[in-house]
């Protein structure tokens, strides 16, 4: 048990590299939702955000597979590492691939959200999730059931999906759809 902070650590180092097309998805966001809205092109922005749910989601899924590939070959590197603590490692990256798709999707819904700048709505979509879904689920697993690490990690992975279908619907509803640019004397 004591290998496995040092595998969670390896893997996270891994999956940094991946993780990049978060900040790629957040630039394009803001070049064709944001700047699209600040131009009062409403229907333009809710294409291209709903092209770039899209997009992303098959990147990802591209990218989940090859999260799964790394947890087999990234591990030759760490040599010097208990064979416990890869093991470890490799499942996290193998858990992290299979639900990549769904924590990209959850991060391009967060910055469609962003780009209509519903902040009350986003700390709600975020911080609030994170305290009032994620902690209390894996606490409760963590703390009545006798679930190994690997199950926990696995378990602890679900609230994702949750979250994925919240910020579905709520994309859906449009209420992001809003030129921030023209001021309320100037709406009417």
């Amino acid at each position: 048990m004591y290998d496995c902070p040092s595998g969670y650590s390896i893997a996270y180092t891994v999956s940094d590299i991946f993780y990049t097309l978060f900040a790629g998805m957040g630039a394009a966001c803001t070049y064709f939702i944001s700047r699209v809205l600040g131009e009062n092109k409403l229907e333009e922005a809710k294409s291209n955000a709903y092209r770039l749910l899209k997009f992303v989601t098959l990147v990802a899924l591209a990218e989940g597979v090859l999260f799964i590939l790394a947890s087999f070959f990234f591990f030759s590197l760490y040599q010097n590492t208990a064979a416990e603590t890869r093991n470890y490692a490799s499942y996290v990256l193998i858990v992290m691939g299979c639900f990549f798709c769904v924590m990209t999707f959850v991060s391009q819904c967060y910055m469609t959200l962003r780009a209509g700048g519903d902040t009350k709505l986003l700390m709600f979509f975020d911080s609030g999730f994170q305290w009032l879904v994620y902690i209390p689920f894996v606490a409760a697993i963590a703390y009545w059931s006798d679930v190994d690490f690997y199950w926990l990690f696995f378990l602890s992975q679900l609230p994702d999906v949750l979250k994925a279908v919240v910020g579905w619907i709520i994309v859906k509803k449009e209420k992001w759809v809003k030129n921030l640019t023209i001021t309320e004397g100037e709406a009417t």
